[in-house]
């Protein structure tokens, strides 16, 4: 059995057999013509697959693949990506499957192969899609988080089902903090500043959303929201999503990251469009931080 994922699944460009495991997500009577290690990706394996369907039409399926904490990122995305694509169809790739190679300890995560323009998708389009996602979520629960545990990129992300935002933002940040401290090892200032952040500013910030009678509505988010996890279908011109670690969150939950570290903020017409769209979500969906009063600076962090 290969421990090495490059031994599955070659460089791009590399063709390769598709494991039998893969091959029973596939309709019934499919027979694949090629399979093809396909485009770039920091933590996974990806590659694109063209069946022959029992009709006799080409279909392409897109592939991806891991094995350091494969299990839990794949059905993690899975689920994820299922997830938004039940609630919005089109807005992600439909997923068929996720799940182990019988011939390697390799994981693997299969889903629809969408043609993307090399462009950011239209700002009103995007934004209307992403605040009709938040609008037409419900917890399944009520609670805030999911029902399995994702990944951040390589980084596990606990989900756990609580009715609290602010202990549920809690929960995720030490998750990352605490790796951070394990791989490059300790600093006490740094470790002081978040115990202050966990004790202090997040229970006087978050905490006051869900004070004196206010209420959030959990809202599903994409989780992992920046432009290399977006794209346009060049067959029907709507916007994509990909790449998700879907949660139940408060709706504004990584609205920062989409603007500030990638192209979206280089996009001028994004942070506007993205905020009259967010003006425009019912108040009964949540308190937000621009429209409480919040205590001064001195209070939460002294």
């Amino acid at each position: 059995m290969s421990a090495n994922i490059q031994d599955v699944v070659p460089d791009a460009g590399g063709n390769f057999t598709v494991d039998e495991n893969v091959i029973k997500y596939l309709p019934e009577g499919s027979s694949v013509i090629e399979a093809v290690a396909w485009g770039a990706s920091a933590w996974t394996r990806t590659a694109k697959i063209t069946v022959r369907l029992p009709d006799d039409t080409i279909k392409n399926y897109f592939l991806k693949c891991a094995i350091e904490r494969g299990a839990i990122m794949m059905e993690g995305e899975y689920q994820s990506l299922r997830t938004i694509y039940d609630l919005m169809p089109g807005f992600t790739p439909q997923v068929y499957g996720w799940g182990k190679f019988e011939s390697s300890n390799v994981y693997f995560l299969l889903m629809d192969f969408i043609e993307l323009k090399s462009a950011l998708p239209n700002p009103a389009k995007f934004c209307a899609r992403v605040v009709e996602m938040h609008q037409k979520s419900v917890s399944p629960t009520g609670q805030f988080g999911f029902h399995v545990p994702t990944c951040h990129g390589k980084n596990f992300q606990r989900n756990t089902w609580t009715p609290s935002w602010a202990a549920c933002f809690t929960e995720i940040i030490s998750w990352f903090f605490n790796e951070d401290v394990r791989v490059n090892g300790h600093w006490p200032e740094y470790e002081a500043a978040f115990e202050k952040l966990t004790t202090q500013t997040i229970p006087t910030l978050l905490g006051a959303l869900q004070a004196d009678g206010r209420s959030i509505k959990p809202c599903l988010v994409h989780g992992d929201l920046w432009d290399e996890n977006t794209g346009v279908n060049i067959e029907t011109g709507e916007p994509v999503v990909f790449d998700a670690s879907a949660l139940y969150a408060h709706n504004e939950m990584y609205n920062d990251m989409m603007f500030l570290i990638n192209k979206y903020g280089n996009a001028q017409e994004y942070p506007g469009t993205a905020s009259a769209q967010m003006d425009s979500i019912p108040k009964d969906i949540g308190a937000s931080l621009s429209n409480l009063e919040i205590p001064p600076a001195a209070s939460i962090t002294s």
